[in-house]
């Protein structure tokens, strides 16, 4: 397949957006909450043709010097619970977290912490006993953080960020990473910012974006797709009213008003948090640079928005809200393209990803809900 998207395009692209917001104002912690998938990315792969799957990772190696950085793998409660599962390969997020770590550890980062979060203290389950002894058998120490009951922007959630534990660790730089979205790495961000503020100290928050693209608009197809890669737990787009009307998120906007709250709390220690005027300007997205050929990328957007809606139809059922949620996505296609090209273009674009997806399709149901990475 042809190449839509150039890697070493966008790397330095990235790296400049971080560095740029490393320089302001001096810091004694920073958190670099890392989006989507930093290893293994086979949906950016797929989606942007030419982007290299453990491209995030490349970044965070090139810009955070190992003897100065640590990481850090989150996943939810409810992700080991429900064993939920990557569309594509079918792993479980459980699973997941420990290759997640392995890439890491095989790359020279420290990474020797694992955050279970949003779990329910009333119904600790089995299976996350069994996942803590699969951590403590590979050296990995666990703790556990209990989902917030008041998770709002006002003192209400102070309570919850208090009995969180304090997690030490022995570099500046922490890379928060996870197997998937809705993990709850913010959460854990948060928690860690407000302990550190409370004893003096100087955090930074930076959020390593791949979707949505800030810079284009919410019906764009790219950040189509964004609404399709998170069809499992409903994320919806939405404009950011404080940044010029860029794209943003609800979960994102939202946990924007928290990190709002909490900063207000403190002095001086809250300067580097203060920085932060928008949801968008929390994030740092070079994306869109590293598109080379968009028709290219169209075409891949397009048959794997449809390659989600066939295995959802197939996972989970057509009366499913992830299939419904998928079904208005797919609806939304043609508009979407027409942000982008000229109606000419659209048709032959969405007629050649079409025809693909229903060859898609018809393998899936013939190979008795195999699924197609």
């Amino acid at each position: 397949m042809k190449n839509g998207f150039d890697s070493d395009r966008f790397k330095p692209a990235q790296k400049k957006q971080i560095r740029k917001s490393k320089a302001r104002n001096g810091y004694d912690f920073l958190l670099l909450e890392v989006g989507g998938k930093p290893t293994r990315d086979n949906n950016s792969e797929r989606s942007f043709p030419g982007y290299r799957p453990g491209l995030k990772l490349e970044v965070i190696k090139e810009e955070f010097p190992n003897d100065e950085t640590e990481a850090v793998c989150v996943i939810s409660a409810n992700a080991i619970t429900t064993e939920r599962k990557r569309n594509d390969t079918e792993a479980s997020y459980s699973s997941e977290a420990f290759s997640l770590i392995d890439d890491f550890k095989n790359q020279g980062l420290t990474i020797n912490k694992v955050i279970i979060a949003r779990n329910d203290p009333h119904n600790k389950s089995k299976k996350i006993e069994k996942f803590e002894k699969e951590a403590e058998y590979r050296g990995l120490r666990t703790f556990i953080f209990n989902e917030n009951g008041c998770y709002v922007p006002d003192k209400r959630i102070l309570p919850g960020l208090e009995t969180t534990p304090y997690i030490e660790f022995d570099r500046k730089n922490v890379i928060v990473v996870s197997p998937g979205a809705g993990s709850g790495k913010f959460g854990f961000c948060l928690s860690q910012m407000y302990h550190l503020m409370r004893r003096g100290l100087t955090p930074k928050y930076i959020k390593f974006e791949t979707l949505p693209v800030a810079k284009v608009r919410p019906d764009h197809l790219i950040n189509l797709l964004y609404e399709a890669v998170t069809a499992d737990i409903g994320d919806k787009l939405e404009v950011d009213e404080n940044a010029g009307n860029a794209t943003s998120y609800k979960r994102d906007k939202e946990n924007f008003k928290l990190l709002e709250y909490v900063r207000s709390r403190f002095g001086k220690e809250a300067r580097c948090l203060r920085e932060y005027k928008s949801a968008t300007s929390m994030g740092v997205n070079e994306l869109k640079e590293g598109i080379i050929n968009e028709n290219v990328v169209k075409a891949a957007i397009v048959g794997e928005i449809h390659r989600r809606h066939a295995y959802h139809l197939l996972e989970d059922g057509e009366e499913s809200a992830e299939v419904k949620r998928l079904d208005s996505i797919v609806a939304r296609i043609p508009t979407a393209l027409k942000v982008w090209m000229n109606g000419a273009v659209n048709e032959a674009v969405s007629k050649t990803a079409n025809n693909r997806v229903v060859g898609r399709r018809k393998a899936m149901v013939a190979g008795a809900g195999k699924k197609y990475g």
